[in-house]
């Protein structure tokens, strides 16, 4: 790879480079710097060594002294201006996948394919249109949350308020996210059939909404495994 770089002062000496502010100035040089033989570098790896902020890039960018990828790589449109590397001595970029959406002018300037800016854009709209695809399933899925203090009114009808209860939703999504909805509404009913009794279990906690619940799971799960064995050795009794 080639170590020395150069800059055309038929560019630098332009209204329009004249026009930039010192720091997109700087930026510039240094993209040039550290670019590769073939013009390209990833302009965040140049600003965290260097400094330099987003803004001038995106000057740079607008002003047409670089062309920009969405993988964070950028070119120096004049390039071949600026540098005449003797083809021998060329080491080829790394950056393949970008290049290959670039032509060279009769000027020598890098600009972006047509048909390859064309498949580009194409990509991103087919990847909007997933994104919004997938946004507009999330946004239809049932409410979890709401449907955890849905089962929870029939025990205590308070917690009809409880979805704009920061405590409450918290105790809601931690206990979806550990143990998840079908387990979570199977102990609530538990907890109904619980209070439904006219006299309640020894020992059996209060538990009266989802925070409730998430304080005491381990207490509720051993009563509904206990009810579980006990049912089934009922039931394997009535068979003989």
């Amino acid at each position: 790879m080639a170590k020395k770089r150069m800059f055309d002062k038929a560019i630098i000496d332009t209204d329009r480079f004249m026009d930039l502010g010192m720091t997109s100035k700087g930026l510039y040089f240094l993209l040039g710097m550290e670019a590769d033989d073939e013009g390209f570098v990833s302009y965040k790896k140049v600003m965290r060594v260097h400094g330099g902020n987003e803004d001038d890039m995106k000057v740079l960018v607008a002003k047409g002294f670089v062309l920009s990828f969405p993988s964070g790589v950028v070119v120096i449109t004049d390039w071949n201006k600026n540098n005449y590397l003797d083809k021998h001595r060329i080491t080829p970029t790394e950056y393949q996948k970008e290049r290959k959406l670039l032509v060279l002018t009769e000027d020598k300037n890098y600009e972006f394919n047509v048909c390859s800016t064309s498949i580009e854009e194409n990509s991103i709209v087919e990847k909007r249109i997933e994104e919004n695809n997938t946004a507009e399933k999330v946004a239809k899925a049932p409410d979890e949350v709401a449907l955890v203090i849905k089962a929870f009114e029939e025990i205590d009808p308070k917690n009809k308020t409880y979805y704009g209860h920061t405590g409450q939703r918290s105790a809601c999504k931690f206990l979806l996210k550990e143990y998840g909805l079908e387990e979570i509404l199977e102990a609530v009913e538990a907890l109904k059939g619980v209070y439904a009794q006219e006299n309640l279990p020894a020992y059996f906690p209060s538990i009266t909404s989802p925070y409730d619940l998430k304080e005491k799971w381990l207490k509720v799960t051993q009563y509904v495994s206990r009810e579980k064995s006990k049912t089934l050795k009922e039931t394997n009794e009535m068979k003989w």
